[in-house]
C-alpha cells in the first residue's frame, strides 16, 4: 500500500477557480505554472513506478475543440514480452508495434467495439505500457456535458437529489476504460501518438492532443493493488494500482478498504 500526498507533486497553490467550490477546467490547469507535463524521462521509469506515480496525475484530451481531462484513479500495469497478459507477450506486431517505441507515446486499441488507452513505459523494445483504467472527470458543468454526449446518455439530467449527488451521476462517465476513451474522445486517431504540449497560452489545445499532467491541487490518498481485471495469462499478478475508496475506480467494492466516497474534488 502506497500513501501520496501534495509535498510530493509540488505547490499547494490553489488554481483560479470558475466554477463550484474545488472544481476546475482544463484551461485552469494550462495557465497555471504548478502544473507540470510528464514527458519521457517519468515514462521511462520501470512500469510499475509509472502506474503508481500515474494515480493522482491530470489526463487531458483536446477534442472538438473542447479540452476535457480528469484525474487518473485506476491504472494496470504491463510489463512487456515476460508478462503473459501484455499484448507485446508474443513479440512485436503490426497492431502493438506502439509499445515497443519509446516511453509517452499513446498506445490504443480496440476490444469490443471500445477504445483504451495506454502510455508506453520503459526503454524501446521494452514493449511495455500503463493502461488507464478509471479518471475522476473535471467536475466543470461543459466538461460532465460534453462526457454525456459521447457516453450517449440523456445531456439534460434532472437536478440530483439529496440522495443522488452529482457524482453519483457522473460516475457511469470515465470509470473503465472503454467508457473513459468514449468519454474524452479517445479514438485510434491517437494510437502512436506522442503525448503532446497543449499550450498554456489560454487556447484550446491541439485538436487530438493527450497530455499528463501533474496535478497541483492534490489531495492525500492512499494506493490500493489487486489482480488485474479481465485476463486469463498471469492473472495472479497483483498489477492493478487504484485511489482506495475512490467512487469512480472500476470493479469490485471489496477491493477497496475505506468507503467508497474519497474525491478529489468538491462537487458540491
Amino acid at each position: 500500500m502506497f500513501v501520496a500526498g501534495n509535498h510530493d507533486f509540488g505547490s499547494n497553490r490553489k488554481l483560479n477557480v470558475r466554477h463550484g467550490n474545488g472544481c476546475f477546467i482544463v484551461e485552469d490547469v494550462l495557465n497555471t505554472d504548478t502544473s507540470t507535463k510528464l514527458g519521457p524521462d517519468f515514462f521511462g521509469q520501470s512500469t510499475v513506478e509509472v502506474a503508481c506515480g500515474l494515480l493522482g496525475k491530470l489526463l487531458l484530451h483536446c477534442e472538438d475543440n473542447l479540452n476535457l481531462g480528469g484525474i487518473i484513479v485506476e491504472v494496470e500495469a504491463y510489463l512487456g514480452t515476460r508478462d503473459l497478459a501484455s499484448h507485446s507477450a508474443c513479440g512485436k506486431t503490426r497492431r502493438n508495434e506502439v509499445m515497443f517505441w519509446d516511453p509517452g507515446h499513446v498506445y490504443v486499441y480496440q476490444i469490443h467495439q471500445q477504445h483504451c488507452v495506454n502510455i508506453v513505459t520503459e526503454q524501446a523494445g521494452v514493449g511495455a505500457a500503463v493502461l488507464i483504467r478509471a479518471l475522476e472527470p473535471l467536475c466543470h458543468p461543459a466538461q460532465l456535458s460534453a462526457m454525456r454526449r459521447r457516453r450517449n446518455l440523456n445531456s439534460n439530467p434532472p437536478e440530483p437529489t439529496k440522495n443522488d449527488s452529482l457524482w453519483r451521476r457522473a460516475v457511469g462517465y470515465t470509470s473503465g476504460p472503454g467508457r473513459l476513451c468514449q468519454a474524452l474522445g479517445i479514438t485510434l486517431q491517437q494510437n502512436g501518438s506522442r503525448l503532446s504540449n497543449m499550450s498554456g497560452t489560454g487556447q484550446q489545445g491541439k485538436r487530438g492532443g493527450i497530455e499528463v499532467r501533474t496535478n497541483p491541487n492534490l489531495r492525500t490518498f492512499t494506493t490500493s493493488k489487486s489482480r488485474r481485471i479481465g485476463i486469463t495469462k498471469s492473472a495472479h499478478r497483483t498489477l492493478r494500482y487504484f485511489v482506495d475508496g475512490n467512487p469512480f475506480v472500476s470493479g469490485r467494492a471489496s477491493d477497496h478498504k475505506r468507503p467508497r466516497d474519497h474525491l478529489f474534488q468538491d462537487w458540491s
